[in-house]
């Protein structure tokens, strides 16, 4: 998942995807290639590792093939069973720079379970501040401050690949694709 707040390209960096990302100067940036351990980390300048929080009785899948084909780096997967699927995500370090004051957006590659369970399931979370989460009915909703704030219209399908983004503009108003 990436988090960033829109700021002007500085210079420029590799031509790949991960140089991309880089590019538009991301606040935080988990390419979540981990082969083992707690942490997420943040491959943006700011550092800001974060923790994949593996609650309940499900496991994290390290080493798993990427979800973009141009990407050669791995992914990582939980399992999907009720007593986990909600409480397995990353969980962002209680750090300002990662208040959303300002225009900002939260990215994720996903790619959905096989079979969608009826819970809610949480990608990445800012304690009560934010998450990006996939709801009980299957939809994409970002909640800030404990409150739904943005929602898909559409529920997502299952064993699907998405590229993810939610997030508010400058000019206040919202978007979620």
């Amino acid at each position: 998942p990436v988090i960033e707040e829109q700021v002007p390209e500085e210079d420029p960096v590799e031509d790949n995807y991960q140089g991309s990302v880089l590019r538009s100067n991301p606040t935080a940036y988990y390419r979540v290639d981990e082969a083992s351990g707690a942490t997420a980390y943040d491959s943006s300048p700011n550092l800001l590792d974060g923790t994949y929080n593996k609650a309940g009785s499900g496991t994290t899948a390290y080493g798993q093939t990427s979800l973009v084909d141009s990407i050669s780096n791995q992914s990582v997967a939980y399992t999907n069973n009720s007593t986990s699927a909600a409480t397995q995500m990353i969980e962002v370090p209680d750090n300002n720079l990662l208040d959303f004051t300002q225009a900002f957006a939260l990215e994720a590659w996903i790619k959905t379970p096989s079979s969608m369970p009826s819970e809610n399931r949480t990608l990445i979370r800012k304690g009560n501040a934010y998450q990006l989460r996939l709801a009980s009915d299957n939809k994409l909703e970002l909640q800030l401050n404990g409150a739904a704030y943005a929602k898909s219209t559409d529920a997502l399908l299952a064993n699907t690949v998405y590229y993810i983004a939610v997030g508010r503009n400058a000019d206040n108003s919202k978007f979620l694709y």
